[in-house]
């Protein structure tokens, strides 16, 4: 990615992060919301919050290009927005599988907006 692209990056997830505080997963190059399948956090990515943990995310996501999406969600407990990338999976036991290996807590159904626990 250019410097130009990052900044633009920077600035869209910034900008979906303050209007969907609630979670958001978007696809990566068109910024658009990722309505079906199943999403889950990548590890590399995992206690990624605030601007320096976005700019984590947007380095990552530059370097795997595989990783289709932008995921991020704000911790009331913690009262900290946590930015990641994500995989979307098609299949159930394939998200949950990769869950289990990125040693996450859960993953969501993106059709139903229900978070699943590991």
């Amino acid at each position: 990615m250019t410097v130009k692209e990052i900044n633009f990056a920077f600035e869209m997830i910034a900008a979906i992060a303050a209007a969907c505080p609630e979670g958001y997963t978007v696809d990566r190059k068109k910024f658009e919301p990722i309505k079906s399948g199943y999403a889950v956090a990548v590890e590399g990515t995992q206690e990624s919050f605030g601007n320096k943990g976005l700019a984590h995310v947007i380095k990552y996501m530059d370097q795997h290009p595989e990783v289709p999406a932008f995921g991020g969600w704000y911790r009331k407990d913690t009262k900290e927005f946590y930015f990641d990338a994500t995989m979307i999976f098609e299949d159930e036991s394939e998200a949950r599988e990769f869950a289990i290996l990125n040693k996450q807590l859960e993953y969501c159904n993106l059709t139903t907006g229900e978070c699943i626990p590991v």
